[in-house]
């Protein structure tokens, strides 16, 4: 039977019951800047920014003219410029296409090569946010992201430490997400994805503001009903199951998946048919039953 270190463990039960932080190193900064900011990206992102003010942030997702997706992202506001916190992998690529769309608008992009981002999730981190802290809920449990210069690093997590905040690690970080039911791009969505199949929909997109690039496909896709495909979660007895291992009936695929130490099972992510996503309650994997549920640790 699986078990988990005892660090680990420890680790994961701060993210889940108090506080963890950690270098967000997976992400990067894209600074957008000058007088019609807020405007320009309500007319990127999937999520209305024209109200935000300063301190304030959004989960929003970024996506093609073709309705893909760029990715999941955070907009954090200051009082000069915006914060779009992107995955590593494609900011560079979304800068791209932001530059590709500042027509007569008077704002600029730039990707921040020198700041990082420190992030603490866990039901206690709304008493450390402070004044520097950007409200993030990352793992469903509450959250906030730091922004922080190369050298800033060590001073934040002695702050944070003294708190009562655990440092954590790139595995219980993991652990902690599909526990907590959370969608990783990269990981279990990406570029060939569109918002509906990643099941952020909920979270990231208003269908109440205005125009933004792609919208046509997102809200063609909400009005036809479904897509082809979801991401769901999953719970189920013995050994985690390994990344890309097809469920039986060929009712879809493994994503992620891990040992939880809250439930004592194997929780994973799938990517499944729409039909099994929204009208099964179970699946099989090899002969073993995998129940879906909405957030696996409640």
């Amino acid at each position: 039977m699986a078990t988990l270190d005892e660090n680990t463990a420890l680790e994961c039960a701060a993210l889940r019951e108090r506080a963890g932080f950690m270098l967000l190193d997976s992400h990067q900064i894209i600074r957008v800047r000058g007088p019609e900011r807020l405007e320009w990206l309500s007319g990127m992102i999937t999520q209305e920014c024209k109200s935000l003010r300063p301190g304030e942030s959004r989960y929003a997702a970024a996506v093609h003219e073709k309705g893909k997706l760029f990715g999941d992202l955070f907009v954090h506001a200051l009082a000069d410029e915006l914060l779009v916190l992107a995955p590593r992998a494609t900011a560079k690529d979304l800068v791209d296409h932001f530059e590709k769309h500042i027509i007569m608008e008077d704002c600029e992009v730039a990707l921040d090569e020198a700041s990082r981002v420190m992030t603490l999730q866990g039901p206690d981190s709304a008493r450390m946010r402070g004044a520097m802290g950007f409200e993030a809920d990352r793992l469903g449990r509450g959250g906030v992201d730091f922004v922080i210069d190369a050298g800033g690093a060590d001073a934040l997590h002695a702050q944070l430490s003294g708190m009562g905040a655990m440092p954590v690690s790139e595995a219980a970080w993991e652990i902690a997400r599909i526990e907590a039911g959370v969608f990783r791009f990269g990981v279990d969505f990406g570029g060939d994805n569109y918002v509906q199949e990643a099941s952020i929909t909920e979270r990231a997109v208003s269908f109440n503001k205005g125009c933004y690039v792609g919208q046509e496909v997102v809200c063609r896709l909400q009005m036809r009903g479904h897509v082809r495909r979801q991401l769901v979660s999953l719970v189920l007895d013995g050994e985690p199951p390994q990344k890309g291992a097809a469920l039986d009936d060929e009712a879809g695929v493994i994503t992620s998946a891990c040992w939880s130490p809250a439930l004592a099972k194997s929780v994973a992510i799938a990517m499944v048919k729409w039909s099994v996503a929204n009208e099964a309650k179970a699946v099989k994997l090899g002969g073993r039953e995998a129940s879906l549920v909405a957030r696996p640790v409640s």
